[in-house]
């Protein structure tokens, strides 16, 4: 089953686990309503695409662009979503031909002290749940797994 970030947000939500305020938009207008929405800034724009990696990710018109932007302005996150919105995002996982963004997911920032990762994997051998958690945060979390 495919999940985007914000439809398993919305069912942690369902079943009471807190997670934090966002919305999904498809348009830019649409993503500077929802941080308006969600109050004073900062704010990170999130590229809906079925792959991870997303933060280290890139654009083929902009490379050095990831599918992860924070802004501190209502501008900076409508120029995010519009610069996304419609283009091919290539991640690690997605392979050369990369993914098109036909949505982004808009929260607020927060600064962390610590970053955990927690995950529940379909093993594609055995059929198995598996449960994946490091103390190492979210970024290069297949290479950290590797590397344990």
């Amino acid at each position: 089953m495919y999940l985007f970030e914000y439809q398993a947000k919305d069912l942690m939500r369902q079943w009471g686990i807190p997670v934090l305020p966002g919305s999904v938009a498809i348009t830019e207008v649409q993503a500077r309503e929802v941080a308006q929405e969600l109050g004073h800034g900062p704010w990170v724009v999130k590229a809906q695409i079925y792959a991870g990696g997303r933060a280290q990710g890139s654009f083929n018109d902009a490379p050095r662009s990831g599918g992860i932007r924070f802004s501190d302005s209502l501008d900076g996150v409508h120029y995010a979503a519009a610069s996304m919105l419609g283009a091919t995002l290539v991640t690690p996982q997605t392979g050369t031909a990369g993914q098109c963004v036909r949505a982004v997911y808009i929260e607020p920032q927060v600064k962390t002290q610590r970053e955990l990762f927690v995950a529940l994997l379909v093993d594609g051998e055995s059929g198995e749940i598996v449960c994946l958690a490091t103390p190492c945060g979210g970024e290069n979390i297949e290479e950290q797994v590797r590397d344990a």
